[in-house]
């Protein structure tokens, strides 16, 4: 309905602009209105009514920039295979970062961190590092899922973890790094392979998932002590952490 009113004031409007040109041309006005073909300018009134027929562009939504980008503090001043993945992540130099935590199941310091939480958090802050931010986020939830994401058994300890954790968390919900609480805890056992070697949790995550299915945990740095007698390929004894292992009952003696 309203559009149909707006066409028939366009139309009246059209009209009465075409009859008083056709006074103005009858009347022989010196002022030059009228151009040599006998056609005139439309009146203000049309004109304007034209414009507000019709529509304006839509603009396109500006995106939204992101308040908080990955970044890393100061952090660890002493030597270790921590401080050798967290100072190219601190520099911005993921390459290199990569290269120093090495690829899953390939030659890299992974093996040598602390405990495997280390990995996927490093593995995370690589990835946040390179723009990755999906990744980095389902390697910070498997982190949360298999370890809790704990970051050492308390802040003097967690020098490199600490601040990690807080930049990926920061980037990857967009709130102030001061803000976020680094999880505590003792630090997870590592799984290890029949060759006693640790387990990548990047790759083995149901290992850790699932530790009584598979070979119980101990240091990744196995015993050089001699085996006792009768122990299975020749390892040395393996000293299980109680929480990571399920135990069946025994069965009831029977008389």
């Amino acid at each position: 309905m309203r559009r149909s009113v707006l066409v028939l004031g366009l139309c009246t409007a059209l009209l009465s602009g075409c009859a008083s040109s056709a006074r103005s041309t009858a009347s022989g006005s010196a002022s030059g209105s009228t151009s040599a073909s006998g056609s005139t300018a439309p009146s203000t009134s049309t004109s304007t009514l034209i414009m507000a027929l019709t529509p304006s562009p839509t603009p396109s939504p500006t995106p939204t920039k992101p308040k908080y980008g990955f970044g890393l503090p100061t952090g660890p001043t002493a030597p270790g295979p921590e401080l050798l993945v967290y100072g190219p992540l601190q520099q911005g130099d993921c390459d290199a970062a990569q290269t120093s935590l090495g690829l899953p199941d390939q030659g890299g310091n992974w093996s040598s961190l602390p405990d495997p939480a280390k990995v996927l958090l490093f593995q995370a802050g690589v990835d946040a590092c390179k723009g990755d931010l999906a990744t980095a986020s389902s390697l910070l939830a498997l982190d949360e899922t298999l370890f809790g994401a704990t970051t050492k058994e308390n802040l003097q300890q967690a020098d490199s973890a600490c601040p990690l954790y807080q930049a990926l968390t920061s980037v990857l919900n967009q709130v102030a790094p001061a803000t976020v609480q680094c999880p505590l805890g003792p630090e997870p056992q590592w799984q290890l392979d029949a060759n006693g070697n640790p387990l990548d949790p990047r790759t083995h995550s149901g290992a850790y998932a699932h530790p009584a299915s598979s070979s119980p945990t101990a240091s990744p740095t196995p015993s050089t002590s001699p085996s006792p007698s009768g122990s299975p390929g020749g390892h040395p004894p393996i000293v299980v952490r109680p929480s990571l292992i399920r135990v069946a009952p025994r069965p009831s003696e029977t008389s």
